[in-house]
């Protein structure tokens, strides 16, 4: 009776914001559903979209002047980009060992790249746009080049949604901003780089 008279709470909850009394119902689902993917594969992916979700939310909050709801979002993000980057390191990948490869290579221009380093959740350095260089990769094991894929579109993604973001926002709102994107960058700086072998 508990289960089915929650049903429809935690299925309104599912569209709430970080400024919602329904918003730790929202969180709650999805610590549910994390408990629930066995593998670390499964909890790579779902720690993937959650955090898509949580740059989401970050926008939305931006463009209402939250700055409370942003910081709040940013810290939920931490937790999960920090669990992304831990599971990561599992990542059934098999990188290719006849070629030189080269570190900093990404697929995308050095416009979408900032000059400067990011220091990731474990000490290691890397330059945005935080993406599996293809160069690396030959054979990803289990099919698992899928989540290669999503988290390359994630990352590039996420990155350039909270940018945009800056470009109309001022005051309390830009620090936290700021800060989100820091916590973004950090995350998955560690996790590509965990991925990669680097």
């Amino acid at each position: 009776v508990l289960l089915l008279s929650g049903g429809g709470v935690v299925s309104a909850s599912g569209s709430s914001m970080p400024d919602s009394p329904l918003y730790s119902v929202k969180l709650a689902s999805e610590q549910a559903r994390l408990f629930f993917a066995f593998s670390d594969e499964g909890k790579a992916e779902l720690y993937t979209r959650l955090i898509d979700e949580r740059v989401l939310e970050i926008v939305n909050m931006a463009s209402e002047n939250n700055a409370q709801a942003i910081k709040k979002a940013t810290d939920v993000m931490r937790d999960q980009l920090s669990m992304l980057a831990t599971v990561s390191g599992s990542v059934p990948l098999i990188r290719s060992n006849t070629e030189e490869v080269n570190k900093t290579d990404t697929t995308f221009t050095t416009e979408q790249a900032r000059s400067d380093t990011t220091i990731g959740i474990d000490g290691s350095k890397c330059v945005p746009p935080f993406v599996i260089p293809s160069s690396i990769i030959s054979i990803s094991s289990n099919g698992y080049d899928g989540f290669v894929e999503t988290l390359n579109n994630s990352s590039l993604n996420n990155w350039n949604f909270l940018n945009e973001a800056l470009e109309n926002a001022s005051g309390d709102v830009l620090e936290a901003l700021l800060e989100a994107i820091e916590v973004l960058e950090a995350g998955y700086c560690t996790t590509i780089n965990n991925i990669s072998g680097y």
